[in-house]
């Protein structure tokens, strides 16, 4: 082989390597960078505590008003005990107040409205009382709370918040202050709700004539029987601590609750105060109408 037939040969091969691709291994161009990993998906946001659009039914619903809305609620107390219907009948008022979407403030006479309409067998007649001594009123407007539900966790079908507040026990002579405490939850599946309300009422003045502390347990069980309909079942137990078993309640009652419109709902609830607990009697009873109106 001539050397001009060796030189083309070469050339030839060189150029066949070049268009492929190749590199020598003494070229100065740098590497290509190796590919980034892919980035870890991030996590899904944490569950709103409020909805974009307040929800029809009872069962969906938030245990606080959202940030900046109120919550109006009120319950119209009929007593139909044996030989002592309409004696008294009372008005129990409560309005809530959204600091923020887990924060709620407000005033009312029955702390425990949205599990027992009722009285709850410790600190007496909640309310307006309407028709004087003769129906059965010891004073016109016996009791004053302010509450206060801070929600520390809000998961699918789990809400619970911690519930306190500080209560005029009683307005008439001799007058009682005292605090409450405890814990507000609400589970749901389905149709089916619960919401429990667990607490402790502790007297600070006049313990030894009055109040000393007691236990309230109100429990609501829920069904959602339509979009706008709820019926249920309310019943629970409360009792001084001091003289439990002596003085203990267990109330059953029914409720059902329609929502015509998403900001309002129009209640009634019949309740036996005592129907198994001590000295139970099936002679005690209650009906209640409620209404709510959510800004």
């Amino acid at each position: 082989m001539t050397n001009n037939t060796r030189f083309f040969a070469v050339a030839a091969l060189a150029s066949g390597l070049f268009s492929a691709g190749a590199r020598p291994a003494w070229a100065d161009e740098p590497a290509e960078p190796a590919s980034e990993a892919t980035p870890p998906a991030e996590a899904p946001p944490l569950e709103p505590i409020h909805a974009a659009a307040v929800p029809l039914d009872y069962t969906s619903r938030a245990l606080t008003p959202a940030q900046g809305r109120l919550a109006v609620h009120g319950d119209l107390l009929v007593n139909l005990s044996k030989n002592a219907v309409a004696k008294p009948i009372v008005i129990v008022p409560a309005v809530l107040y959204g600091l923020s979407d887990a924060m709620a403030v407000g005033v009312t006479t029955n702390v425990f409205y949205e599990t027992w309409g009722f009285s709850n067998g410790v600190s007496g007649t909640p309310g307006l009382c309407v028709g004087g001594t003769d129906r059965g009123c010891e004073k016109a407007f016996n009791n004053l709370s302010l509450d206060a539900l801070y929600v520390f966790m809000h998961q699918p079908g789990t809400q619970v918040a911690a519930h306190f507040g500080v209560d005029v026990l009683r307005l008439a002579d001799p007058s009682q202050l005292g605090v409450h405490a405890g814990i507000q939850g609400k589970l749901t599946g389905g149709p089916l709700s619960v919401l429990m309300d667990p607490s402790v009422i502790v007297g600070v003045t006049k313990r030894d004539e009055l109040l000393e502390q007691a236990i309230v347990v109100p429990l609501r069980v829920g069904f959602q029987a339509s979009s706008d309909l709820n019926v249920g079942l309310v019943t629970g137990v409360a009792g001084s601590t001091n003289h439990f078993s002596d003085d203990y309640v267990i109330p059953v009652g029914i409720t059902g609750v329609f929502s015509p419109a998403a900001n309002m709902d129009l209640g009634a609830h019949f309740t036996f105060p005592n129907l198994v607990g001590n000295n139970h009697s099936s002679e005690g009873r209650v009906l209640g109408l409620v209404f709510n109106y959510r800004t």
